[in-house]
């Protein structure tokens, strides 16, 4: 699905680049070459217009008709390098001037003939190898034409399509690698939303199997076990109750994972104490402390104020605190501590337990991912509650991290102080 989505962007990409590259080198070729014809054909014009000195009397005879044998360069005349300057009778099919005398007449002749055949007043012509641009008007001593050099017009001009092919493949193979780029960084965001998604979908579902069936089982030992009291079957009632927590739990997690994947608000943001919530809540597990023989070693440092939903900073520290407990050495200390620098806010819980493995720690915030899966199903543990922290401390534009060396694992949350939350 997403390799045909790419295509699609690449093709309609490289289609607007195609386009856009054609339109711009085509607007500098008809731009150069209007402006470079313009210019040589504004030369040529001045040089026409400098044949008005030539009169009748200069190339007829007495009985009024032109007389080849007075052909001459008029010193009235521009005569610029590389132009040709004709005076040519129509009717006698007689050229009466030219301002160069190294050129054959045939040759003159023969370009006179094939500018007035174009049927423009101006032009350009191919004689031999060398080609012309020309200007021509009606005189009444027949045309005045001018013939200009325009190989270096024509060479110009093939140097400026060479030049646009030259440049327009470099430009269309770079935006295409810019484009492509682009797509595949546009792209992979929404396909590891939805590749998260599908997994999301199958790992809740098969965290969901386990307990049902457990109750579907639960339940028919109870049918199979109908004259007997509730008394004796409360162990099976039990477990069908404690299946319906874990689940009833992991629909909640869900649910609110959800909400903060559509950036929907969780809960009442205000301003209070966080060193006071902080310690509320980890003194609500002492007993659970007491139980797994564990020490807590607190340094929390008073009155520090944050802006954000309360509940959501308890359920933070919780599933801190729970992870914690969970993975911990028997006998051994657990450390809280709660700090404020530099307007950030700085909260950590050390345990002294199994390390995390080095290509584990990229994915601990994952949801559904566990460490050791087999003990965690034992604890009542389905991978969401580190997701969920992450999700809580990035709502806050903060950071989450951990640290695992030398049996310490260490879980730090980062969060904005006061002065400096959004």
């Amino acid at each position: 699905m997403f390799k045909k989505l790419k295509i699609k962007f690449i093709a309609t990409a490289m289609i607007l680049i195609v386009s856009m590259v054609i339109l711009i080198c085509t607007s500098i070729y008809i731009f150069t070459k209007e402006n470079s014809e313009y210019m040589i054909f504004s030369q040529i014009g001045e040089i026409l217009s400098s044949m008005k000195g030539i009169t009748n009397q200069e190339f007829t005879d007495e009985m009024g008709s032109p007389n080849p044998n007075n052909m001459q360069h008029s010193p009235k005349m521009r005569n610029d390098k590389g132009s040709i300057s004709v005076v040519y009778d129509k009717n006698n099919s007689t050229v009466l001037y030219v301002s160069m005398d190294d050129i054959e007449m045939d040759t003159i002749i023969s370009m006179v003939k094939t500018s007035l055949e174009n049927g423009k007043d101006k032009g350009f012509i191919k004689e031999g190898e060398d080609n012309f641009a020309y200007t021509y008007r009606n005189s009444p001593l027949g045309v005045d034409i001018v013939f200009q050099d325009s190989s270096m017009y024509e060479n110009t001009m093939d140097r400026l399509i060479i030049t646009c092919i030259a440049i327009g493949s470099i430009s269309i193979a770079l935006l295409s690698l810019v484009s492509l780029v682009a797509v595949n960084k546009s792209i992979k965001p929404v396909e590891e939303a939805y590749e998260s998604q599908k997994r999301f979908i199958a790992d809740a579902s098969h965290e969901l199997k386990t307990p049902l069936a457990v109750v579907k089982t639960n339940i028919e030992v109870l049918n199979a076990n109908e004259e007997d009291t509730i008394k004796n079957q409360k162990k099976w009632v039990d477990y069908i109750s404690f299946q319906t927590d874990r689940m009833a739990k992991l629909v909640n997690n869900l649910l609110y994972l959800a909400k903060a994947d559509n950036n929907e608000e969780l809960g009442v943001e205000t301003k209070f104490n966080i060193s006071d919530v902080i310690m509320n809540q980890i003194l609500s597990f002492e007993a659970v402390l007491f139980e797994n023989n564990l020490n807590l070693q607190c340094d929390i440092a008073e009155n520090i104020e944050f802006q954000g939903d309360k509940e959501g900073i308890n359920q933070l520290v919780g599933i801190f605190i729970d992870n914690a407990i969970k993975h911990a050495f028997k006998d051994s200390d657990i450390e809280v501590e709660l700090k404020e620098k530099k307007q950030r806010i700085y909260f950590s819980i050390k345990n002294k337990g199994e390390i995390i493995p080095e290509g584990d720690i990229d994915m601990i915030f994952d949801r559904f991912y566990r460490v050791d899966k087999s003990r965690a199903r034992e604890k009542g543990g389905y991978g969401l509650g580190l997701s969920i922290a992450k999700s809580i401390v990035k709502k806050y534009k903060g950071k989450i991290r951990v640290e695992s060396k030398d049996n310490i694992t260490t879980f730090t949350a980062e969060l904005p102080s006061v002065d400096n939350n959004i």
